[in-house]
């Protein structure tokens, strides 16, 4: 078993901090680049599975749409 450990600072509580995190329909809020998201399971739990919707990445060197 993997044991990671993050520390942070901000106005959040912890408890917010992790309710964003453990929540995937909450990641647009704070990770504006998440558009959308599938998962199946209303948070994160082990086993879950689904994915992330985001605008398409840009590369210097392509041309952007405008």
């Amino acid at each position: 078993m993997t044991t990671v450990t993050l520390h942070a600072t901000g106005a959040a509580t912890p408890a917010e901090a992790w309710d964003r995190y453990a929540v995937p329909d909450r990641w647009p809020e704070w990770s504006p680049q998440i558009t959308g998201v599938d998962v199946t399971a209303e948070r994160i739990t082990q086993g879950i599975t689904g994915g992330c919707a985001a605008p398409p990445r840009w590369s210097p060197g392509t041309p952007r749409s405008r």
